[in-house]
């Protein structure tokens, strides 16, 4: 045999070992001067037979891996990590008011309207602000940061914004609103938000509660309200309610009402 021939004999020889040792390299290793080599700490293949290091690829951010590795593994539930390619298990506890799932980069807060006062969480379960309460940022840690809704606005659990009353309703006081009341009969309110009701105007009334307008008093809208808390309308013969009778007259409080009246709740109304 021939020098050359021997030696591209030898080549051979040496690439077969080379081909047999890279296809017994494990998931984890791979073939460096055909010896299976282990994926450095921080970084995983989950290929059989690799024959280069670039087979092995950084653990991502929320991950680790001793050497060796044919995958990662995940934080726990309730940590994180931000950096990919970690070595060991340094993932840190997720703080008061966010949460994570196993595997995290980042931890995920609570949302706005919502709190959670214990860190570590391993999922979403804060805690809502009570109804007539709001919160209106997220990663809160406690009861605190839920405040109570102002004058004309009210909310369900969890709110993160309250909520204008809505048109022919109020609300008086800031607090725990957790609805909003009727306005009563002979008021009105037409916006949204209100604080108070507005009375009806001269020669106007309301049967209705929670109501947005008020109507037009039947006959000559030129009248006189007399508020009235003794006579009410089913009291006066004749006088059917939300209606008027030019035959009857009645005093009330020194006033004697002549050939028209009417009634609204406990009102009489009076032509001048």
């Amino acid at each position: 045999m021939t020098l050359a021939a021997a030696s591209l004999a030898g080549l051979f020889v040496e690439a077969q070992v080379r081909l047999a040792a890279a296809q017994a390299c494990a998931a984890g290793k791979y073939l460096s001067s055909a010896i299976c080599t282990d994926c450095a700490a921080g970084k995983f293949s989950a290929a059989e037979g690799a024959t280069v290091a670039s087979t092995c690829e950084n653990c991502l951010a929320g991950t680790y891996s001793a050497a060796g590795a044919s995958v990662c593994t995940n934080c726990a539930a309730g940590k994180f990590f931000g950096s990919s390619g970690q070595t060991n298990d340094v993932c840190t506890s997720c703080v008061a008011g966010t949460y994570s799932a196993a595997g995290a980069s980042v931890c995920t807060n609570c949302a706005a309207g919502k709190f959670f006062g214990s860190s570590g969480q391993t999922s979403d379960v804060c805690t809502s602000c009570v109804a007539g309460t709001y919160s209106g940022s997220p990663a809160q840690t406690s009861i605190v940061a839920c405040t109570g809704c102002g004058a004309g606005k009210y909310s369900a659990a969890g709110a993160s914004v309250c909520t204008d009353c809505v048109a022919g309703k109020y609300k008086t006081a800031a607090g725990v609103n957790t609805a909003c009341d009727d306005c009563a009969a002979d008021t009105y309110m037409a916006s949204t938000g209100a604080s108070a009701c507005t009375n009806c105007p001269t020669g106007k009334y309301q049967n209705v509660v929670g109501q947005v307008n008020c109507k037009i008093t039947p006959g000559n809208p030129a009248c006189v309200r007399i508020q009235n808390n003794t006579v009410g309308w089913n009291e006066i013969s004749g006088c059917n309610y939300g209606t008027y009778d030019s035959s009857q007259t009645v005093s009330v409080n020194g006033v004697t009402c002549a050939k028209t009246l009417w009634i609204s709740d406990s009102s009489v109304q009076c032509k001048i």
